[in-house]
């Protein structure tokens, strides 16, 4: 249980919650999850979980009442390889009230890399 600002996230912040969309890094191994959790964190994240090390790592987290989606790997852009991700229904979900007009009803997407280009 979680006071103050933590409140309305019902699992452990350092564990998953809800997982919904997957991809898989091969050259590191390495299972990428997307939550989908309603209650169970506040702020969905994208978790990546190491097959041989057991380790699961938080490496993005959405903005307040969002979810994560389409988590893909482009292994090989000029060089360089990409993670992306889609995040759907930002302050339009669980935090209708900030959702001032539906004009206002978009998603983002974003990367992490560049990092070198996978095989």
């Amino acid at each position: 249980p979680y006071e103050g600002p933590f409140a309305n996230n019902k699992c452990d912040l350092e564990g998953l919650a809800n997982p919904d969309n997957i991809s898989f890094i091969s050259d590191y191994n390495s299972l990428i999850i997307g939550e989908d959790t309603g209650s169970g964190h506040q702020n969905d994240m994208i978790w990546s979980y190491n097959l041989k090390s057991k380790e699961l790592t938080r490496i993005q987290t959405t903005p307040y009442g969002s979810e994560t989606t389409s988590p893909y790997i482009y292994k090989n852009i000029n060089g360089f390889g990409y993670l992306m991700s889609v995040v759907q229904h930002p302050f339009g979900e669980s935090d209708a009230d900030q959702l001032n007009n539906a004009d206002e009803a978009f998603a983002y997407t974003g990367y992490i890399g560049p990092f070198p280009a996978l095989k």
